[in-house]
């Protein structure tokens, strides 16, 4: 049997196809892994991925969310060195597995979901260890958060992922205490 190395992404399901092929090491593009990871999972749960590298000098993958849970097998198997972008995730990915954070491999993650999941979950995001790994925050349906004032001051860090367009509407400050904060995009 053979250990075949240099494999591109797309071709490793062909490659393993071959019973005489005891395994399969790729390198390619991180754009072209991250299109093939679906079907390198599948090579990797038959026990046949030995591993993946990147080429062009490349250190990062960006994926889905999805891909980062159904994945995993293949993504295992990644450089030790490769990061990944993750993009895709809701609040409750993030507060219901608090794993998702942690994964070394995870350098970066955006999120994506309503304010008002945003503004239930607040505390608990801004509170996680790896929450500086949130590196944006994309809002569906209405474009304003309703917030206190201890959460415009305990969970500013999170609050500032969010894009420009966001505004805020803030109970229990006055509007001198607002000045001086997220300022332009606070409504009342």
């Amino acid at each position: 049997s053979y250990n075949v190395t240099n494999v591109l992404a797309a071709n490793a399901g062909s490659v393993v196809a071959n019973t005489k092929v005891a395994s399969v090491s790729i390198v390619d593009s991180a754009a072209n892994v991250a299109t093939s990871l679906d079907a390198l999972q599948n090579v990797a749960a038959s026990g046949k991925l030995n591993a993946i590298a990147l080429s062009g000098g490349a250190t990062n993958v960006a994926i889905s969310f999805k891909q980062l849970t159904a994945d995993a097998t293949a993504i295992s198997k990644l450089d030790p060195a490769v990061g990944l972008t993750v993009s895709g995730a809701t609040v409750a990915n993030i507060t219901n597995n608090t794993a998702t954070l942690a994964n070394s491999k995870v350098t970066a993650i955006t999120l994506s979901d309503t304010s008002a999941n945003l503004v239930a979950s607040l505390d608990a995001l801004a509170n996680n260890a790896n929450a500086a790994k949130i590196s944006a925050i994309s809002l569906s349906g209405a474009q304003s958060l309703a917030i206190t004032a201890g959460q415009l001051t305990a969970d500013a860090a999170i609050l500032n992922k969010l894009g420009a367009g966001v505004s805020f509407t803030v109970s229990g400050m006055s509007a001198v205490a607002a000045t001086g904060t997220l300022d332009s995009r606070i409504s009342s």
